[in-house]
């Protein structure tokens, strides 16, 4: 691997005497990242708090909905201080009640909307469950909780003591969050891409560009800053952007198997748009493997060109998607939403249509901000820097007024 690949396109110029200290740079980015991923990932310890608290809530759900409900932990938890898990992680688990439960609610009669309708049925009684379970756990546990129902896929988020956050859905028949789970195990079985998207993962949260729920906990994030850095990304988004940048760079493998592989489908999803796909994953890791052109990368240089990539390079009205074996219908994001991200389970779904203008612009200036970082050539602890109160709420108000101009506009 030549020098000059290892470092921004700014720096490509350069005479035979300066690739010495070239290569100095990039093995101290990489000392860098490596002390600063020791910082967050989780320790046993922590990995066995975590079992102990999702076994409290299974005790609680067992005396709540009988013997047969289980607490499963999916998403970056699942794996424990193995996976994606950091110590700033929410937990996510989802309260199964058996094979009874889904058959009652299968059993419910629908009315002339026929699937529509089956389907608010569904959702209705999950918002019933959580909010019995809600309730209990106040009782009895004396958690703090909140409710978002008013999600795609409703929950309750639970802090417990010590301040960990545990988001509890509802599992249906097709438990997207486990196939997700299993998905990203997939392509974080090569330690270096683990370490990559952990660092990406905590990025984001410092930077405030991962905002699917703010922490509210802490005082000053009233709600006008809470409303501020919605529309931005989610964890699974942030990670699909990682995958697709990896995938055309040829360091990871498609993990999709192609429809008619000897194999039965892993699932059969239903979709957004109401149609039921097949899904395969390829598991030959012999397979896997030879598909992976690149094997020996520096970390530092996956990130460097990661973050130069989508603040100089990405055109953003182009859809992302990491599916090979799906062709698009239409490759320009729709009008309906400024950026699309396709959920490579369900490619209907966008799995960034919570992000607007404002929070396109956030996120396009904070990986601007990340490259220009690398391009000093300099240490890497500033990328990390979280945003302080005064410079949150300087960026909140601007954001609402950005918001509240936008709409103005529209209405005239």
């Amino acid at each position: 691997m030549r020098t000059s690949d290892k470092i921004p396109s700014v720096m490509f110029a350069m005479t035979r005497r300066d690739e010495s200290s070239s290569s100095h740079v990039v093995n101290k980015w990489n000392s860098d990242i490596h002390k600063m991923i020791s910082q967050i990932c989780i320790d046993p310890e922590q990995s066995q708090r975590h079992e102990n608290l999702v076994d409290t809530l299974q005790k609680l759900a067992k005396k709540s909905f009988g013997k047969a409900a289980r607490m499963k932990m999916f998403g970056s938890a699942a794996a424990g201080a193995e996976g994606l898990c950091t110590v700033e992680s929410d937990l996510d688990v989802c309260l199964s009640l058996g094979s009874r439960w889904e058959m009652k609610i299968s059993d419910k009669k629908s009315t002339e909307k026929g699937e529509d309708l089956h389907k608010d049925v569904w959702r209705q009684e999950k918002i019933d469950i959580l909010r019995v379970f809600e309730r209990k756990i106040r009782r009895f546990l004396n958690f703090k909780t909140t409710c978002i129902f008013g999600a795609r896929f409703p929950i309750v988020t639970v802090r417990d003591d010590e301040g960990t956050c545990v988001d509890i859905s509802v599992q249906s028949r097709q438990n997207f969050g486990r196939l997700v789970a299993r998905l990203l195990k997939l392509y974080t079985r090569d330690e270096k891409v683990r370490k990559i998207m952990l660092f990406v993962k905590v990025w984001s949260k410092r930077r405030s560009i991962n905002q699917a729920q703010d922490n509210p906990s802490m005082p000053w994030q009233r709600v006008i800053f809470r409303q501020a850095f919605e529309g931005t990304l989610n964890s699974f988004s942030l990670s699909l952007l990682l995958i697709y940048h990896l995938m055309r760079m040829k360091m990871v493998p498609d993990v999709f198997a192609r429809e008619g592989d000897d194999e039965p489908p892993l699932a059969v999803l239903r979709c957004a748009d109401g149609i039921f796909r097949p899904v395969w994953f390829q598991t030959d890791e012999a397979k896997l493997a030879k598909d992976t052109l690149r094997q020996n990368f520096d970390i530092a240089e996956i990130l460097c060109k990661f973050f130069r990539y989508f603040a100089l390079e990405h055109d953003w009205s182009k859809r992302i998607s990491i599916r090979e074996d799906v062709v698009q219908p239409d490759n320009e994001v729709s009008k309906d939403y400024v950026l699309w991200v396709a959920d490579p389970l369900d490619i209907s779904n966008n799995a960034a249509r919570c992000v607007d203008e404002e929070g396109l612009e956030r996120i396009r200036s904070e990986f601007k901000r990340a490259s220009a970082i690398f391009e000093k050539r300099e240490g890497l602890e500033e990328i990390w820097k979280p945003l302080g109160n005064k410079e949150r709420k300087r960026l909140a108000r601007r954001l609402e007024e950005k918001r509240r101009t936008r709409k103005k506009r529209r209405r005239s």
